[in-house]
C-alpha cells in the first residue's frame, strides 16, 4: 500500500491543508493532484508550498516533515475567494 498525503502550507503562519490519499495508488494520485493545483490560479498565492509526500502512513510523515503540522488546519480554497492568503 503505497499512502499519499497533499499538503497546501503557508510558510509564513504555518496553516495547512491536508488531503489523504490512501489505497494502492495513493502517492501517484497525490502527485497527480498536486500537479492540478499548481496549475489553478486560487492556489498561486505568495508563500503557499504544494507538496506531495509519500509513505506507509501519515504517522511516519509527522515525523519527517513535521514543519507542516504546527499551524491551524485551514480550507486555501475559502481563503483564496475571501482575497486572504498572502
Amino acid at each position: 500500500m503505497s499512502y499519499g498525503l497533499l499538503v497546501l502550507y503557508q510558510r509564513h503562519t504555518g496553516d495547512h491543508q491536508l488531503c489523504e490519499f490512501d489505497g494502492p495508488d495513493g502517492a501517484r494520485e497525490a502527485v497527480a493532484e498536486r500537479l492540478r493545483l499548481e496549475r489553478d490560479p486560487r492556489y498561486a498565492v505568495d508563500n503557499v508550498e504544494i507538496c506531495a509526500l509519500s509513505s506507509e502512513s501519515l504517522a511516519s510523515i509527522k515525523v519527517t516533515h513535521s514543519r507542516y503540522f504546527g499551524g491551524r488546519q485551514v480550507d486555501f480554497a475559502e481563503r483564496s475567494s475571501e482575497g486572504g492568503t498572502r
